[in-house]
């Protein structure tokens, strides 16, 4: 059962659309992911048609009012996909996480807790910011995963988390590893994006780049931007059961 966690400090760098479509295409691999939907604005939960009543939300088994296993759903778009989901709650139970003490290991040990019973892997859909929930989500996590469009805001947020994944592995004796990044939304025929990749390839090295997903628009966006996904998808589970 490993654990991934998607994060990025910028916004808008598609941790929801990679987490979906990664979940997707494990689950075809006979797999059975589950994606935890850690950003209030419930994106994900929507995306996988999740269903949020009083106790079945991330924010119940933060607050230890549920457990992992009895907050998840099953996704009616797969039913290989399980889901446990958010709402706009989750922002007060930030402020309930930040008050604990320690506060920063209470979904590691809602995992722990199912180990055995969950098969993964655990995807985790972070929010665009360094609070108390992504320190939750970063210390829970076996891998990190960061998306990055082409822009110098992204590539600085991505430093940033992998700053970020180092201290806490210092400070709180976590063993997060960052996995690799994965460049989004890139436009390949625009040479300000090829210049945006071909440097984060020249500054990360090319292992650390697990696929590029180009920019698609129109009636089979979807389509493609899945195609582009699988490859990506199959060489992070690679690589985390080696």
């Amino acid at each position: 059962m490993k654990t991934i966690a998607i994060c990025n400090h910028k916004g808008g760098t598609a941790k929801t659309t990679t987490t979906y479509w990664l979940a997707r295409h494990i689950a075809t691999m006979g797999r059975h992911p589950l994606c935890i939907d850690k950003d209030s604005q419930a994106s994900l939960t929507r995306m996988l048609h999740g269903r949020i009543d009083h106790s079945n939300a991330i924010g119940d088994v933060l607050t230890g009012h549920t457990s992992l296993i009895n907050a998840m759903q099953a996704c009616s778009i797969d039913p290989n996909i399980g889901l446990v989901g958010t709402d706009i709650k989750l922002n007060q139970v930030a402020t309930y996480v930040q008050s604990r003490s320690p506060n920063h290991n209470l979904l590691a040990r809602a995992i722990r807790a199912q180990q055995g019973i969950i098969d993964g892997p655990i995807l985790i859909d972070c929010p665009p910011s360094a609070d108390i929930l992504v320190v939750n989500a970063l210390f829970a996590a076996d891998y990190v995963v960061i998306p990055v469009d082409p822009c110098e805001e992204a590539i600085a947020g991505m430093k940033r988390m992998g700053a970020m994944v180092a201290e806490l592995n210092e400070l709180a004796d976590a063993k997060t590893q960052v996995l690799g990044c994965i460049i989004t939304k890139a436009n390949l025929n625009v040479n300000a994006h090829l210049d945006f990749i071909q440097e984060i390839r020249e500054t990360i090295g090319n292992p650390f780049v697990l696929g590029v997903i180009p920019l698609r628009q129109g009636v089979d966006a979807a389509a493609k931007i899945s195609a582009a996904y699988a490859s990506v998808a199959h060489a992070i589970m690679d690589r985390i059961e080696a």
